[in-house]
């Protein structure tokens, strides 16, 4: 009777195992292999695909990165799918950025297409010469939490200051990527990216770091719910520099309106000489950019003035030829 007992424990765990490694063959999940040494420890391989895993069903370890038969326990365990907040990033304008800098025109789409609430973080690197020696800088980072199925983030608006002149990021090839998932692990979901070009000579030894824009440009993570197309408008008047600054000879002035209404945009001369009109009439409320090209005149201290509504602001620049 004890005989059969064992017999039949034997043939359902059997059974068991069929059943488990049958439903495996046709997993499409990879798997972590993890093997016991019967002495207290535990050696982790690396990832394996289940027909990998299928292939090594023998009591092993882990012996130099290849799998030997030895008198262990072999467990599987399996790794949970990928949270499906899908994140989309395409380039709209602006390259190649000339080396005096500018602006890059972008555009973010996101959504959580899965079924349960999201916990994750959001972010944009600049790689710069993708390849081996890539230099990776994270750019805008966002924590959101409790991001519920069908949400969007929908920004066909946004745009990002590339430095440039003296001091500014060096020229070569750049990838603009966005990620779903966790930072700074790189523990990624999802990403998408578009190449970029900026002229000037390439330095790899160049500190991104200590050199990140310093004027204001939109957060393309500020509306995180969106369900449709929504362009972004500032609460109150904003003037956010001249970039690059010092320049030569191109610069471009940022604004931001938080109504529609009439705008004046002037250049002077450190004398107070005005020396030309950029804007002088009816803008939309929302974020707006205009480019000054000052090939034509002498090195020196220049200044802005925007008038719009009851706002006023005055910022300098300064050419250097």
């Amino acid at each position: 009777m004890q005989i059969q007992y064992k017999r039949l424990v034997r043939v359902c765990c059997l059974i068991f195992c069929l059943l488990i490694f049958t439903g495996l063959a046709s997993a499409q999940f990879s798997s972590r292999i993890l093997v016991d040494d019967n002495l207290g420890g535990k050696s982790q391989g690396g990832q394996y695909s289940s027909e990998q895993c299928l292939g090594q069903v023998v009591i092993g370890k882990i012996d130099g990165g290849n799998l030997t038969n030895y008198a262990g326990f072999m467990y599987f365990t399996f790794s949970e799918p990928v949270p499906e907040m899908i994140v989309d990033v395409e380039y709209v304008s602006g390259s190649p950025i000339q080396a005096g800098g500018g602006i890059l025109y972008y555009s973010i789409w996101g959504e959580n297409q899965g079924t349960v609430p999201l916990d994750y973080d959001i972010w944009i690197d600049k790689i710069y010469e993708p390849g081996p020696s890539a230099d990776t800088t994270t750019l805008i980072l966002r924590e959101i939490t409790n991001y519920q199925p069908g949400w969007q983030i929908n920004r066909p608006d946004v745009w990002y200051p590339v430095p440039g002149g003296p001091g500014g990021w060096p020229g070569g090839n750049y990838d603009f990527r966005i990620y779903s998932g966790w930072h700074p692990e790189y523990d990624i979901w999802h990403t998408d990216a578009f190449s970029w070009v900026k002229d000037g000579p390439v330095d790899f030894d160049y500190d991104f770091d200590a050199n990140l824009p310093t004027c204001s440009f939109p957060d393309p993570f500020d509306q995180i719910g969106l369900t449709e197309v929504e362009y972004a408008i500032p609460d109150d008047y904003e003037a956010m520099g001249a970039y690059p600054n010092p320049f030569n000879p191109v610069t471009t002035i940022c604004f931001g309106l938080p109504v529609d209404g009439l705008v004046r945009l002037s250049i002077y001369n450190i004398k107070g000489q005005r020396v030309t009109d950029l804007v002088d009439g009816y803008r939309n409320a929302g974020y707006h950019e205009v480019t000054w090209d000052a090939s034509n005149l002498a090195s020196g201290m220049y200044f802005y003035r925007i008038s719009a509504g009851e706002f006023n602001a005055l910022h300098k620049m300064v050419l250097v030829k």
